[in-house]
């Protein structure tokens, strides 16, 4: 089935645009899994592979060197990292998530995104959780939190005008889901202005590591892959369970979750890093223009490494966030206040609508939001 959408595109892309299809390769396992079946077909074998230089961990950077053939491109960062986080923000809490906190707290015309943040539309899902609200306040948080890191880490990719092969699945998120429902595999990208394909959108993790151990596809050695019959499903992993970039904070919550759930047996990301690339943790966790100890420590994050900096920087702000919560109705109401004077000002504000919220979305809010232990007891 993937096989037969794969040649269906490239023959497509021939016809149409009189050019093959590239392949977009991260390093990682779905990655692997892509470039080998596009290759493994006569139309696909010169179908070169585009890389963005993205965050890497350090062995998958050298695994992608490794395996790289002639024709294959690794594009550099439309922008440096540190100007990212400081002009865009941090990626964190989850793409949606992080989206929504931005425009909350930046667009001119709050009201588009209020409703849905607050969770005023009756939907529960995007609705901004109850430990992250105070990431709405804007001086007690300082720095931005943002969507927009990939657009500039993988943007030479997305914008690489040539019809492009993707390894994404719909199981990795309720968005991919729902593209994949309305685009299908093949498509073309209104957005990018080009072509694109998803041949493993159907698959799942078993399906994925299960190609991988039959074709013997070579992948990143961060994942720990060891083999034996002995195993379940044939297979265990010993490090990584996801690739991309080292440091990105979307999902890292629930890793943080099972984390605490096996008392440290299965490592979030960070904790993995601290492991395996004490050099790189260092970097981005403690110097001055990453120091992703902060936003972290804002999402209580809580790491099982030996690094005495980061455990008494995590400490001083889990007792801020306690004070920040025991007064989480002012708090909450300075936010809401806020809000009510950028709507008052923007130039689209409603003719009809002389306010952001009624009085009843904003008891419904102070009252669904004032937790005052979210983080513990002071």
């Amino acid at each position: 089935m993937a096989k037969d959408r794969i040649k269906e595109f490239i023959l497509e892309s021939l016809q149409k645009y009189d050019e093959l299809p590239v392949i977009s390769f991260s390093g990682g396992k779905d990655s692997c899994v892509l470039r080998h079946l596009v290759r493994s077909i006569p139309e696909g074998r010169k179908c070169k592979c585009v890389t963005s230089a993205e965050l890497f961990h350090p062995q998958t950077f050298s695994f992608i060197q490794k395996t790289k053939i002639e024709g294959d491109v690794i594009f550099g960062f439309r922008k440096p990292f540190n100007k990212i986080i400081s002009e865009n923000g941090y990626p964190m809490i989850s793409k949606m998530l992080a989206q929504k906190i931005w425009h909350v707290r930046n667009t001119n015309n709050p009201s588009t995104y209020v409703r849905a943040a607050f969770g005023l539309d009756g939907k529960t899902f995007g609705k901004i959780g109850h430990k992250y609200i105070h990431f709405l306040d804007k001086g007690f948080v300082r720095y931005e939190i943002s969507h927009r890191c990939c657009d500039y880490i993988k943007g030479e990719v997305k914008h690489c005008k040539s019809p492009c092969f993707i390894g994404t699945t719909i199981s990795e998120s309720r968005l991919r889901k729902n593209s994949w429902i309305k685009n299908g595999c093949n498509f073309f990208n209104n957005e990018f202005q080009k072509a694109m394909s998803r041949p493993l959108s159907l698959w799942d993790e078993q399906d994925i590591w299960r190609y991988i151990i039959d074709n013997n596809v070579e992948v990143s050695p961060i994942y720990g892959l060891e083999m034996s019959d002995d195993y379940e499903n044939g297979y265990k992993l010993n490090g990584y369970k996801r690739s991309g970039c080292s440091v990105c904070m979307f999902g890292l919550s629930l890793e943080n979750e099972i984390s605490k759930r096996t008392k440290g047996k299965v490592k979030n990301r960070f904790e993995l890093l601290f492991d395996t690339s004490r050099s790189v943790y260092e970097r981005y966790m403690h110097e001055r223009k990453y120091a992703f100890w902060k936003p972290l420590t804002d999402m209580g994050i809580h790491l099982n490494v030996d690094d005495n900096k980061y455990e008494r920087k995590y400490k001083n702000r889990l007792k801020e966030l306690k004070v920040w919560y025991f007064h989480a109705k002012a708090n909450i109401n300075h936010i809401l206040d806020e809000l009510e004077l950028r709507y008052s000002k923007s130039p689209k504000k409603s003719l009809t609508k002389q306010t952001l919220f009624s009085k009843s979305d904003r008891d419904h809010i102070v009252q669904a939001y004032s937790q005052k232990d979210v983080y513990g007891k002071i």
